[in-house]
């Protein structure tokens, strides 16, 4: 790879890391936290379950938001989802705005991860595009090992210090993707897209 697909293929990493991590990162904190606010197993599972439930939900939407606007908005907009909903649950205590910002959260992975890949796929060569998809696909990885590490050690220095860290990250993410990150999809290539998408039936049942 040249030295600017090795620095955007380096900042796609830690972006889908910290997407991936920040979602593990409450996982051993979460019973914890619960029972702090009067909860119990019934709402850290509806959690984990709304989360991969918006995502699930929203994913076929994304796509499609993916070709038709370009890769570098949607990745800016579900990393900012991630924050945001990472930011919600620092800040309140209710059970139902934990439930929102897992909503939320999951909204902004659906956003976020295909529009990863498609910029990986606009960037690299065919020869190229396996090798990058597999070192995004190791950042998830990671992502799934260190989130819940890391949320294990930070939690002896508070419960919701996990949270903090892991929203401070996403919103520097946020402000480097929208500094470094250019549009990888040709306003050509968008054009054409846009056209066969609306013309998709498949789309048509899914919108």
């Amino acid at each position: 790879m040249k030295s600017e697909q090795r620095h955007k293929m380096i900042l796609l990493m830690i972006n889908m890391f910290i997407a991936i991590a920040s979602f593990g990162i409450i996982i051993p904190i979460l019973p914890a936290y619960l029972e702090s606010i009067g909860e119990g197993g019934t709402a850290a599972g509806l959690m984990i379950a709304i989360f991969a439930g918006a995502q699930l939900v929203m994913s076929p939407v994304a796509g499609k938001w993916t070709d038709q606007y370009g890769r570098r908005y949607m990745i800016i907009l579900g990393l900012g989802g991630v924050t945001l909903s990472m930011f919600v649950f620092y800040f309140f205590d209710s059970i139902w705005w934990l439930y929102a910002s897992r909503v939320v959260g999951g909204v902004g992975a659906a956003l976020l991860i295909p529009a990863i890949f498609a910029y990986v796929a606009d960037i690299t060569t065919i020869d190229e595009r396996a090798k990058g998809n597999s070192l995004v696909s190791a950042a998830m990885s990671l992502g799934f090992v260190v989130g819940p590490g890391v949320g294990g050690f930070l939690a002896d220095f508070g419960l919701k210090m996990p949270i903090l860290l892991s929203a401070i990250l996403s919103l520097v993410a946020v402000l480097f993707s929208i500094m470094l990150l250019k549009e990888s999809q040709t306003e050509e290539a968008k054009e054409l897209t846009a056209e066969q998408v609306s013309e998709s039936p498949l789309v048509k049942q899914l919108i």
